[in-house]
């Protein structure tokens, strides 16, 4: 069925507010909405079980394969997805014991990362619940390639963020995130959110080429998780399928 058509279906059991809910999120006129039906298409998400984390209103969820599951802690997110026939979990995915959960062959999150107190243990908990070779695709913000954006007028707003982020990131940390928490990186991108914005692209993915990539604030990663990787030996930690994804070796502490 079409999206708009199962809004119209649904729309006597949504929320009082269902018509805003509708008009800010299934419209998909946002440039990180043009990134995500971007990667549906390019992915397939559409034929996938997808777990969508940070699920909201489910105007993501609402696109994915069968057997997919969102995770939100929002009870009106949670009220108006579930409106939709959708299959929602009210979670706090960091805090929260995700054993109970299907396995999903992907797992989508976007701008959720930055706004988390350990990067680690979200990624760690995150494999958990991927199938063996299941893959993450994971959209963030990142430092701008440089602070002189900072200074320029119309391009002030690619240095600054949302005040609830407490992590930052650039490309390289990411890389480096990903091998500690057993990932491999197939593909990884910056891309721009004001460019797409003011172009008006249907594909996000073309702000990645030069000259457009010098104004990028965005980035884009896929990734394999690897069912074999362990902490390297030095670690003091091992991989668990616990709440922190891992445990302390024996005698550590």
């Amino acid at each position: 069925m079409d999206v708009q058509e199962l809004l119209q279906k649904r729309k006597p059991t949504a929320l009082a507010n269902g018509d805003e809910i509708i008009k800010l999120h299934f419209q998909y006129t946002r440039a990180k909405d043009k990134l995500f039906l971007w990667a549906k298409d390019r992915f397939r998400l559409h034929e996938k079980a997808v777990c969508d984390i940070g699920s909201g209103y489910g105007h993501y969820l609402v696109h994915f394969g069968p057997g997919s599951f969102g995770l939100d802690i929002s009870s009106k997110h949670i009220e108006f997805a579930r409106s939709l026939g959708l299959t929602v979990y009210q979670k706090d995915f960091m805090e929260d014991d995700l054993s109970d959960l299907p396995k999903a062959d992907f797992v989508w999150t976007s701008a959720t990362i930055e706004h988390l107190d350990s990067a680690h243990i979200f990624l760690r908990r995150i494999y958990n619940i991927l199938s063996d070779d299941g893959i993450l695709l994971l959209e963030s913000p990142v430092r701008p390639v440089t602070p002189l954006f900072r200074h320029l007028p119309g391009l002030r707003s690619l240095y600054e963020e949302h005040g609830d982020h407490v992590n930052f990131f650039t490309p390289d940390i990411f890389d480096w995130h990903f091998k500690r928490t057993g990932f491999k990186l197939q593909e990884s991108f910056r891309w721009s959110v004001p460019l797409t914005n003011k172009l008006r692209l249907k594909n996000p993915a073309l702000t990645r080429h030069f000259p457009l990539s010098l104004f990028t604030d965005a980035y884009f990663a896929v990734c394999r998780k690897d069912p074999d990787w362990n902490y390297p030996t030095r670690s003091l930690r091992l991989k668990a399928e616990n709440l922190k994804g891992y445990i302390y070796k024996d005698g550590t502490f």
